[in-house]
């Protein structure tokens, strides 16, 4: 799949007013098979790939050009589902998931996390460039 968002931001900031055009492009991309071992036995697998590139068209006028952005996602699954009665099965699903980014909105310009202010409770707003997920489970569906 594919999409695309371009919009425009102005910010009157006497400090640094500035207008900006976003373009976020993302592309995707998936496999998915499943086939049955046996008359009782089903396995399968997907893999997902998704990329989103931001992209800041700046005024020439700004002191400071704000960078790009990326974030990539990659998840895989697999699973197995064994039939043990006609209207019976279990099905074991197991889950990774590996996101990246280099997104730098939840900083200040320094690069130090982005912390409420004075007027609030100094709640600290920060986030991992590397994150990971796995998830493994099991269920049993009975059809009647």
């Amino acid at each position: 799949s594919y999409d695309e968002l371009e919009t425009s931001q102005v910010v009157a900031s006497p400090l640094n007013p500035r207008k900006t055009d976003l373009q976020d492009t993302g592309r995707s991309v998936g496999l998915g098979i499943d086939g049955k071992v046996t008359d009782r036995l089903t396995v399968g697998g997907d893999f997902e790939w998704t990329r989103v590139e931001a992209e800041y068209d700046d005024d020439p006028a700004s002191d400071l050009p704000l960078p790009d952005i990326e974030s990539t996602a990659t998840k895989v699954g697999l699973f197995a589902e064994y039939a043990v009665q006609k209207n019976a099965d279990v099905r074991l699903d197991v889950l990774y998931q590996r996101w990246k980014t280099d997104d730098w909105t939840w900083q200040f310009a320094d690069g130090s996390p982005f912390i409420y202010g004075e007027a609030s409770d100094g709640t600290r707003v920060t986030q991992d460039p590397k994150q990971t997920a796995t998830f493994v489970g099991v269920s049993y569906r009975y059809r009647f």
